[in-house]
């Protein structure tokens, strides 16, 4: 290719390069016409968020706020952040009733669990919450070593509270329904056995507090 093509050839790409320029340049300097009628278009104002047009968000109306002047909008309510109510707190039904569950989950996990090495003291424990019957009863299967009678080698069972249930209540006294998961070792074999088991307990308030009266497995 001849000097004299080449020169022609760049000239030509200056001359195409200034005139996409120069219609750039144009575009961006293009100003939108104006719309008539009424609206945010036409006044040249943006609507806030969730405003109808033509009213004024201080008004409520199409007038203008007092004075002529727009006043600011808040996106959040500071009664939100300024809000001084105090939560709901439980009433004494509901907070007796969580404590006798609880009570009754609690109690049913250690009465529920015991083996041959760990022996029967966290159920003693609970002595001070048994009426007087239960009690007794309660240490006399205890004598009888409940462990032993199921292995002479070694036993446990763990109990653990899934769900309690009121299923009578009166001020003197609630019977609740326990839901438990157990599970069984025995020995030689150490062979795990898991198993659902419900029980019932009673429990009677005497001079102000709650003790367990009388558990039945089911």
């Amino acid at each position: 290719m001849s000097l004299k093509k080449i020169i022609i050839l760049v000239i030509a790409l200056l001359l195409i390069v200034i005139a996409l320029a120069a219609v750039l340049l144009w575009r961006s300097g293009e100003q939108p016409s104006p719309i008539s009628g009424t609206g945010p278009a036409a006044t040249g104002t943006t609507a806030a968020p969730g405003a109808q047009p033509g009213i004024n968000p201080v008004t409520g109306s199409g007038q203008p706020a007092p004075g002529g002047v727009t006043q600011p909008i808040n996106e959040f309510s500071n009664d939100y952040f300024n809000n001084t109510a105090k939560p709901a707190v439980p009433t004494g039904a509901d907070n007796e009733e969580a404590t006798l569950k609880l009570l009754a989950q609690n109690f049913l996990a250690d009465f529920g669990g015991y083996s041959t090495s760990s022996g029967y003291a966290h159920i003693e424990r609970w002595y001070s919450q048994m009426t007087p019957q239960f009690k007794a009863q309660t240490a006399a299967w205890i004598k009888t070593g409940p462990a032993a009678k199921e292995s002479p080698t070694f036993y446990s069972i763990e109990t653990s509270v899934s769900k309690v249930t009121i299923t009578k209540q009166s001020p003197d006294q609630v019977i609740m329904t326990v839901d438990a998961n157990r599970t069984a070792t025995d020995a030689p074999e150490y062979y795990n056995k898991s198993f659902r088991q419900s029980a019932e307990i009673k429990l009677v308030k005497k001079n102000g507090a709650w003790n367990i009266n009388r558990v039945d497995w089911q």
